[in-house]
């Protein structure tokens, strides 16, 4: 199996670079670049995991991250798009930074069944924290989502195409 990096779906959110770091690393240009282009046949199925965000090992509890929710995501995009005149010509996108630890912690509280593994593989350079000011004091950006409420909406909405597809059958 060959592994390939598909730049115009790829975010560089070190995602994949956390999950297989054997395979990906993301440069301090932020990009993510392929230790192994061929990897062994013994971590197909963790890149294929990885690359379709099926695994459910979490990054060591320490590792920092931003935690922004689709639908926040989304209404920032929105603000941007609809005022007359934007100050600025760049806007970061941001509701709070967390350890990964809170994240799979509230995963677990949420999804007591699920079986969750931490990583004890050293996350490497945290990436620094998107300042998201310019975009709360430009366009009145409020996140509307906690980490909690995030999680809690998409696991239901997971749970609902999931009933959707059930029903509509084979």
């Amino acid at each position: 199996m060959r592994v390939t990096v598909d730049r115009d779906l790829c975010e560089s959110n070190a995602v994949c670079m956390r999950l297989v770091p054997e395979v990906f690393e993301v440069g301090d240009d932020d990009r993510l670049r392929l230790k192994q282009e061929r990897p062994p046949a013994t971590m197909r199925a963790r890149v294929e995991e990885a690359v379709r965000g099926k695994a459910i090992e979490m990054p060591r509890d320490d590792a920092m991250a931003d935690w922004t929710y689709a639908a926040d995501a989304a209404q920032a995009a929105w603000l941007a798009l609809t005022v007359h005149h934007l100050p600025h010509h760049l806007y970061n996108v941001g509701s709070e930074r967390r350890c990964v630890g809170d994240f799979t912690k509230v995963l677990r509280e949420l999804l007591p069944e699920a079986v969750i593994t931490t990583s004890q593989v050293d996350p490497g350079h945290a990436h620094p924290p998107m300042d998201a000011s310019r975009l709360k004091a430009d366009l009145g950006f409020a996140p509307k989502y906690s980490l909690r409420s995030g999680l809690e909406d998409y696991i239901e909405r997971i749970r609902a195409y999931d009933r959707n597809v059930q029903a509509s059958g084979p």
